[in-house]
This record gives structure tokens, C-alpha cells and sequence, in this order.
């Protein structure tokens, strides 16, 4: 698992690479680029409340589910961040409730 905090950077888009090494003699680097864009944010407040009462609970996971049926998402409904609204949302609302 890979994680980027952004708490005390500057809106804009960040750049870098992580480096794997291995053994392997003909490929023991291996560099991936990788980006990061910080931005103003959005009202969705804690992750997960997508109702925004407060709390990430059964209410914001039947909320995601209607969003998904119905076609009527906000933005705060893609909990992953992927630019779509699909069962991947829900997973990651659910990981949120239990952890």
C-alpha cells in the first residue's frame, strides 16, 4: 500500500517517481512516475459522509448504492477517486466504516 498525505502541501500538481530494486540482474530497478494533484478540496467533508451528517455509516452506503441505480450521484459518491461511481465506491465506503 502506497500513501500520499497532502495536509501541508500547496494546491497544484506534485511529481516524483518511486523506485523498486530486486535481484533480478537484467531488471533490478525499476522506476514508476508517479503524480499527485492537491487541490481546494470539495464540501464532502470526512471520507465517506456522503450525505453529510457527520458520519460514515449504513446511511452513506444505501446512499451510494440509490446513486448507482438511480443516477443521481454527487460528487462526494466516488470515494475512489477513479472519476467513476461503481461497486468499487461502495468497497472502499465499507473498508472506511470497519477500519
Amino acid at each position: 500500500t502506497l500513501v500520499f498525505n497532502s495536509d501541508e502541501l500547496a494546491e497544484g500538481l506534485y511529481m516524483g517517481s518511486l523506485n523498486i530494486t530486486s535481484n533480478d540482474p537484467d531488471d533490478y530497478l525499476l522506476n514508476l512516475p508517479v503524480t499527485m494533484e492537491v487541490g481546494a478540496g470539495g464540501d464532502c467533508g470526512e471520507a465517506g459522509d456522503v450525505n453529510g451528517d457527520g458520519d460514515a455509516n449504513i446511511q452513506d452506503i444505501i446512499l451510494v448504492v440509490n446513486c448507482i441505480l438511480y443516477d443521481t450521484c454527487n460528487d462526494c459518491s466516488d470515494l475512489n477517486n477513479d472519476g467513476d461511481i461503481n461497486i468499487q465506491d461502495i468497497i472502499t465506503l465499507v473498508n472506511i466504516i470497519l477500519n
